[in-house]
């Protein structure tokens, strides 16, 4: 049996489910039965995460069985985490018809905005690029002289 470490789990985990995620969006874009439903694409998301999660030693293995193994468990991954999927659909329309959806979607963009902005206050206000840099040497001088 092949032991691995959580990092390696979480990273295979991460693949498969960007995978059943891009996956799901080419769906959503081309076929007629989805399009449009981006619930879709977060429900099979996290269902190949999760079942990226489960099977995770699947991959990694070397030569011609590893690869073989790996595409095994890459099916067995679409498989089960179609199957992981469908209740969660049903998850996610719930959640949308309620405003956790909307604080998650907002938090989700200030997440992606508020670095852009913390960035461009380091660029512009010299005294905000002083207190982090004082900041970082601070944290790093801690670890290293504090040993």
């Amino acid at each position: 049996m092949q032991i691995i470490t959580q990092e390696q789990r979480f990273g295979r985990a991460a693949m498969v489910g960007v995978s059943g995620g891009m996956v799901a969006l080419l769906i959503v874009l081309t076929d007629r039965m989805f399009y449009g439903d981006w619930g879709f694409v977060r429900a099979a998301f996290m269902g190949a995460f999760i079942a990226g999660y489960l099977l995770a030693r699947g991959f990694g293995g070397d030569g011609a069985w590893g690869w073989f193994r790996a595409g095994l468990t890459f099916a067995a991954c679409t498989v089960l985490g179609a199957a992981i999927a469908v209740p969660l659909l049903g998850v996610d329309e719930w959640l949308m018809g309620t405003a956790v959806m909307e604080q998650v979607v907002s938090f989700a963009g200030m997440s992606v905005l508020g670095p852009v902005y913390v960035l461009g206050m380091l660029g512009e206000h010299y005294l905000v690029w002083a207190v982090w840099a004082a900041a970082f040497i601070a944290a790093q001088g801690q670890v290293v002289w504090g040993r």
